[in-house]
């Protein structure tokens, strides 16, 4: 059958909740052998599973590499992380006011806001921003 190893890489990494009607799916067009079933390691392909190889230290977010640099690539988790909050007004209220508490700066966290422009912030909405950025940066 031409195509069966296309279409089974293409289920080995698709997400586990849809593996089986995917598979029928194939079956039935007959792009895959009727006998065929999910090896139980494909099972495990979940967000969940996902999440936890996201934490570990030696799984890249740009495994095939990226022209961003480090501090290009902490701006965009921390500015990912501040449209996520400001969603809400009341999730934008709480970091809002807790951006005003005493926060560590690193020499990182200095390297992103001056590429951002707010190591100097001039005008309330620019310190306030910065601020923000700080406390999703930390």
């Amino acid at each position: 059958m031409a195509g069966t190893v296309n279409i089974k890489r293409l289920l080995a990494i698709s997400d586990a909740r849809f593996q089986g009607e995917l598979l029928a799916s194939a079956k039935k067009a007959g792009k895959i052998h009727t006998q065929f079933t999910l090896p139980s390691a494909w099972k495990n392909n979940s967000p969940q599973k996902l999440m936890t190889l996201e934490k570990n230290p030696h799984f890249s977010p740009f495994p095939l590499g990226s022209d961003f640099d480090e501090t290009e690539q902490q701006l965009i988790n921390a500015l990912t992380k501040m449209k996520g909050a400001m969603a809400s007004p009341q999730t934008l209220l709480y970091h809002l006011l807790a951006s005003l508490l005493p926060q560590q700066e690193s020499n990182e966290t200095q390297l992103c806001l001056e590429r951002m422009g707010l190591s100097a912030p001039q005008g309330l909405k620019n310190k306030m921003l910065a601020r923000l950025l700080v406390r999703f940066l930390n």
